[in-house]
């Protein structure tokens, strides 16, 4: 009976004993599950998204006014005053028409000076002929001689004062007025009168828009080189009060006469010239024009976006998460990965190499990581 009694008791003590290890295991994995969760409360939490697969797309674009394809300066030659100005700028002048009126007052007097000169040298060698004519009718073959070697010298001093005389009255002309040299635009004026127009400083512009109009702008290299000579684009034009669309042809792609452009953030990048031509479309000089031209690249490479692209030292890399499977769950750790970049336009960037499709690409962050630092999934 006694022993009956102490089985029973060995049994509900080994049951007692199982049920309190059965509640000290249970607590210990409740406490460890939430421990972990409180420790990753305070883990910096990130957004991922998976690599895809596309093609990039860049915007040219750019703006100005409508300029002529060719201009020219036009200059005064003379040092007199202005006294009349004929036009205005903007004006549509026609070829051989009067700009610009000058005073040519002491330069025709000092013609008129030269014509009186030209006159008693002419009257000088009317007489070494009678003289020599004389000495023909006395026969002095000595006298005769030294005069008609006179008279040639004289001979060539009037032709030397003659071209003189029609030089100076080339350059009166000249002097006294600026005409347009072809059918065209005044676009600028530099003449005030009553006073001088300096030397070498360029008195009017003028336009020729007989062969179309032409807007210049600069872009990107990586972006100019995404257009060819010859190409056909719309253009958005304002003339008047409203918009229009009109068709142009890329004209020109050339190095920036300014040479390399420096960005915000301190890096240097090419900029190129662009030159669009329109003709015909009753387009004006001065129009406001815009274009933006897009083009996509190649496609099948992976795209990301830029802002998910990182530089360091060692060269770009993004920051991938990694995923370790345990009994409480899974543990997120964040590692850097080296790649390659390719092209990029506005938004995203093409990787080369350094990754895999089924990557899991952090894209934000709530603060800076450090390698192998655990993380937690948004």
């Amino acid at each position: 009976m006694s022993t009956m009694l102490d089985d029973n008791r060995l049994k509900r003590r080994k049951r007692l004993m199982g049920t309190v290890l059965i509640l000290f295991f249970g607590a210990l994995a409740v406490l460890t599950f939430f421990s972990n969760t409180i420790a990753g409360m305070a883990l910096p939490k990130v957004t991922v998204t998976k690599p895809a697969f596309g093609q990039l797309e860049r915007t040219i674009a750019g703006e100005g006014e409508l300029e002529a394809e060719k201009t020219e300066e036009l200059f005064a030659e003379g040092d007199g005053d202005v006294t009349k100005i004929h036009v205005e700028e903007g004006d549509a002048v026609k070829k051989g028409q009067l700009l610009i009126s000058y005073d040519t007052t002491e330069a025709k007097r000092n013609l008129e000076d030269e014509e009186t000169r030209y006159a008693q040298a002419k009257l000088r060698m009317e007489k070494q002929r009678e003289q020599v004519v004389d000495a023909l009718r006395q026969d002095d073959q000595s006298a005769v001689r030294d005069l008609k070697r006179e008279l040639e010298i004289a001979e060539y001093d009037l032709d030397i004062q003659r071209r003189k005389l029609e030089t100076m009255r080339d350059s009166i002309e000249n002097a006294s007025a600026v005409r347009a040299p072809f059918d065209g635009i005044v676009t600028k004026l530099e003449a005030t009168e009553g006073l001088p127009s300096p030397r070498g400083q360029a008195v009017a512009v003028l336009a020729d828009v007989s062969q179309g109009l032409v807007f210049s702008f600069t872009d990107d290299a990586d972006d100019a080189d995404k257009l060819r000579v010859g190409e056909a684009v719309s253009l958005s034009v304002v003339s008047g009060e409203r918009w229009k669309m009109a068709k142009g042809t890329v004209e020109d792609i050339e190095d920036a006469d300014s040479g390399n452009a420096t960005g915000g953030s301190g890096d240097t990048e090419e900029r190129e010239k662009i030159t669009i031509k329109l003709t015909g479309q009753e387009l004006k000089l001065g129009d406001q024009v815009k274009l933006s031209v897009k083009k996509t690249g190649k496609i099948g490479g992976i795209i990301l976006a830029s802002g998910t692209v990182h530089q360091g030292s060692d060269g770009y890399f993004v920051w991938i998460v990694k995923e370790k499977k345990g009994p409480l769950g899974s543990v997120y750790t964040a590692e850097k990965a080296a790649v390659t970049i390719g092209d990029s336009d506005e938004t995203n960037t093409e990787i080369m190499d350094g990754i895999m499709p089924d990557e899991q690409i952090i894209e934000e962050m709530s603060e800076p990581l450090s390698e192998g630092q655990r993380v937690r999934m948004k």
